[in-house]
């Protein structure tokens, strides 16, 4: 208690928040996190410095902006850069319906897609 014998007001104990790196970056987490901001270190993180600072794809919807970053959510989510026994095209510049291991029997990795190229 404080000497006028009120409780004092406790701090904020939410971890530290990442910085944007780039201008494309802080355009993404704009984009993507307007309700919430995104923790040091996770996996959502990850995959906003992804999409900002290593995926080359220009001009995505933010329809694909959203969808490329659900799936580097999940791939980060799962440790897909040790964990997974093939990256399954994940992470590359192929459209994200073609993140699979192409085969036609069991598919692992995006198994559907719309006629509009988003992931069912």
């Amino acid at each position: 208690k404080t000497s006028s014998g009120e409780r004092p007001i406790a701090e904020s104990t939410f971890p530290p928040t990442t910085a944007p790196t780039s201008a494309k970056q802080g355009k993404f987490q704009k984009e993507l996190f307007s309700d919430y901001e995104i923790l040091l270190h996770s996996a959502q993180s990850s995959a906003l410095s992804w999409l900002a600072d290593v995926d080359n794809i220009p001009n995505l919807s933010n329809d694909r902006l959203k969808q490329r970053f659900a799936l580097a959510t999940l791939y980060y989510s799962t440790n897909g850069e040790t964990a997974w026994k093939s990256q399954l095209n994940f992470l590359t510049d192929m459209h994200e319906c073609e993140w699979n291991d192409g085969t036609s029997g069991t598919v692992l990795g995006v198994a559907f897609c719309d006629e509009n190229g988003m992931v069912t």
